[in-house]
């Protein structure tokens, strides 16, 4: 019975595997009546995974609670006039949502 030579993986390819884990698009939220796009990032992280969403400037995680809600990681004096927590309720639903 033959074997098969298998080959060595290349860092290259290692590399290249873990950007693609990696997707960059438009996310749309509806917030206060207005539709948004906010540039994100999903990253495939082993058994789960997070997105990186960009807010205003601030680049925010968010990753799936027990429940497959999704929370955001902040601390508290990040948020601003513009950075609320209704803002990222409204972004965690709009995740929520596409990952249906």
């Amino acid at each position: 019975m033959a074997q098969e030579k298998s080959e060595c993986v290349k860092f290259e390819d290692t590399q290249n595997a873990a950007e693609n884990m990696t997707q960059e698009f438009e996310l749309p939220v509806t917030y206060k009546g207005e539709e948004i796009l906010f540039p994100a990032k999903f990253q495939f992280l082993g058994y789960t995974h997070r997105f990186l969403v960009g807010v205003y400037g601030e680049e925010i995680v968010f990753e799936p609670d027990e429940e497959r809600n999704y929370r955001a990681l902040l601390e508290a004096n990040k948020l601003t006039k513009h950075l609320t927590l209704d803002l990222l309720q409204a972004i965690a639903e709009a995740l929520a949502f596409h990952m249906k």
